[in-house]
């Protein structure tokens, strides 16, 4: 019984090995426009990032996701940064691969009016769940159309009891798959 287990544990650990050395690096640049309900202001700008599916097990690929925003709007500026996990589907039938992503990090905006105050990056802890569709257009390159995100950042205001704030965002953009 003990080398029964053993030889499945060691084929578990083969076939897992050689789904990590066979992991999907993907760079990616996108568009962005989000909207901050606490100032009920838009803010443009792109996204750039980085992902590496480390997990295939068939048409399902899981990883870790890694990006970075700037954007500009209303005398604001905005920006962040998150890591998180992704996880993909990528039907052998279908054209869309859809996606979902856990993020974690940190962010904030600045008022760029003329106002004395307030003109630093106000970082605040950030986490939300990004999601959507890829499809490939060139062997190595897809389009990401769209990527919606909801984000919450926590209060800006220093005040006790603040509200968290609301993000919610709307993405196109490119993303180039290392061979």
């Amino acid at each position: 019984m003990k080398k029964l287990a053993l030889a499945l544990i060691s084929v578990v650990f083969c076939v897992a090995g050689a789904q990590f050395a066979h992991a999907q690096i993907g760079i990616y640049g996108q568009l962005d426009a989000t909207h901050d309900q606490a100032v009920d202001a838009w803010y443009k700008g792109f996204t750039l990032g980085v992902y590496n599916g480390f997990l295939n097990v068939g048409p399902i690929h899981a990883g870790l996701d890694l990006r970075g925003s700037y954007q500009t709007g209303s005398n604001y500026r905005f920006r962040n940064f998150l890591v998180g996990p992704r996880l993909q589907v990528r039907p052998p039938v279908l054209s869309l691969n859809p996606y979902i992503q856990g993020e974690i990090g940190f962010g904030g905006s600045r008022y760029a009016g003329s106002s004395s105050t307030a003109t630093h990056y106000s970082n605040k802890l950030q986490y939300g769940v990004i999601g959507g569709l890829e499809t490939t257009v060139l062997p190595r390159v897809d389009l990401r159309l769209p990527e919606i995100s909801y984000l919450r950042m926590s209060a800006i205001s220093s005040t006790p009891n603040a509200p968290k704030v609301n993000l919610f965002g709307i993405g196109i953009g490119l993303v180039v798959r290392l061979p």
